[in-house]
């Protein structure tokens, strides 16, 4: 949505405001907008591309092209968004109206996105990469002059670093919620109907969302506007940027590790789903990993006093690469421990494939796992299945471990529980939160 330019000038805020002292419901209402930006950018980040390829049915290489298509197409959108907003003038002032009028536009194409219309293959392709490609445009016209806003409130260096620190403690939060929560939202409202699900999910996200733009806008105020008499172009803007060779070297360091943190929460769906085949993990690995990168966020003020901030970000990417070079040799379980049984998908589970060989005076219990956020009314009954496989064919997807109960060689009663973590998958969650608490950093640092 377009604003509304109107003649006011924004040069009517006083300057003596310039170096006004925020409160704290401005820095926090500030802050709580990277909350709402986390609720569509995490989603997109951790499930788009699982979503695409296991829900509407695109080929996991057509998938990675349209990402990356999209990505490459809109890269230029940044710094046209951002002279764009430079030389937005309302009553409202430069940026913040761009949070008032484009929220629920945003919201709307989240929906699309992730709609699944009745379409041929081709159709299907022309409807993902129109509604991704609407919804990351509308994303860069909100996120950018939200990014800006910061740099207008105050003077104060104190109190613009303190927005900056509001605003990635509230951004974890939302990834928090999101990565932790998100596939328990869908199940609650689809149930076996993941299109229905994921449709309900991201018009709840929106509505949130909207909302915390609007609190955010009503929250802050512009107070720093340039010189009447300054005159510059959007040519001359670039011009200047690409001669600063400091915010070069910060461009292509943010441009590396915004990749890597995509690339890993991206693939962490089909890591769970397909290698570690523990899907119901996958909220738990996500949501600690949110966790990390806030814990590491916090105590970048304390890193700072160990030495310069360019010598402590070698050290962690150096210490973040050592981390995932060693996740990637981590092997597969040698068996599944609790297995995800898709809704009207008849599956034979066989005691082997969670626990491995076991002797033949093992008794066996299946046993169903219930999710933190809905309980599931299956209509398969599980208290009377004690033999070595069962056959299961459930109305909504279920979560299926095996405990049994075996003497050892003194007669005692021992006891496995297939639901209990294997060593493989313990350290993944072990390396994967070191590496993002050494990458939580990252992100004050750059920016400070």
């Amino acid at each position: 949505m377009s604003t509304r330019v109107e003649p006011t000038n924004i040069t009517a805020a006083p300057a003596t405001n310039r170096s006004a002292k925020l409160s704290l419901t401005e820095k926090w209402g500030y802050g709580l907008g990277d909350t709402g930006f986390n609720l569509y950018w995490a989603t997109v980040a951790a499930f788009l591309a699982g979503f695409y390829t296991d829900v509407f049915g695109l080929s996991a290489a057509v998938a990675a092209t349209l990402f990356f298509v999209t990505k490459i197409s809109l890269a230029f959108m940044d710094p046209v968004m951002g002279a764009i907003a430079d030389r937005t003038q309302t009553r409202f002032g430069k940026f913040r109206p761009y949070l008032l009028f484009t929220g629920l536009p945003l919201a709307c194409a989240a929906v699309l996105t992730f709609t699944t219309p009745n379409l041929s293959e081709g159709g299907k392709l022309a409807w993902a990469y129109g509604t991704y490609t609407i919804m990351m445009l509308l994303y860069t016209v909100l996120s950018t002059p939200y990014s800006s806003l910061s740099g207008v409130m105050t003077a104060r260096s104190q109190d613009r670093t303190a927005l900056i620190s509001s605003r990635f403690v509230l951004a974890s939060v939302g990834g928090f919620f999101v990565n932790a929560y998100t596939l328990d939202i869908v199940h609650y409202f689809g149930g076996a109907d993941e299109t229905k699900g994921w449709q309900y999910t991201m018009a709840l996200y929106g509505v949130i969302a909207t909302i915390i733009f609007i609190i955010t806008f009503l929250t802050t105020k512009e107070r720093i506007a340039p010189p009447v008499a300054q005159k510059t172009s959007p040519l001359n803007d670039i011009k200047d940027l690409l001669g600063n060779h400091g915010w070069l070297i910060l461009f292509v360091i943010s441009l590396v590790v915004n990749l890597s943190t995509t690339m890993r929460a991206a693939s962490a769906y089909y890591y769970f789903h397909y290698f570690l085949t523990r899907p119901d993990l996958l909220g738990a690995y996500l949501g600690c990993q949110a966790l990390a990168y806030m814990v590491g966020a916090l105590i970048t003020p304390l890193l700072t006093l160990l030495g310069s901030k360019e010598k402590i970000l070698c050290i962690l990417y150096f210490v973040f690469a050592v981390l995932c070079a060693v996740m990637a040799f981590i092997p597969k379980p040698e068996f599944n421990g609790m297995v995800t049984v898709k809704a009207g998908q008849e599956r034979v589970l066989r005691a082997e494939d969670l626990l491995g060989e076991l002797p033949a005076n093992a008794q066996l219990q299946w046993q169903k796992k219930e999710n933190l956020w809905w309980v599931s009314s299956q209509q398969v009954d599980l208290s009377g299945q004690n033999g070595t496989s069962i056959v299961l064919k459930p109305e909504k997807d279920m979560v299926v471990s095996l405990v049994a109960t075996l003497p050892d060689a003194a007669g005692t009663q021992v006891v496995l529980d297939s639901s209990a973590w294997p060593d493989a998958i313990k350290w993944v969650f072990i390396l994967n939160l070191l590496a993002c608490l050494v990458l939580g950093p990252k992100a004050p640092l750059v920016w400070s």
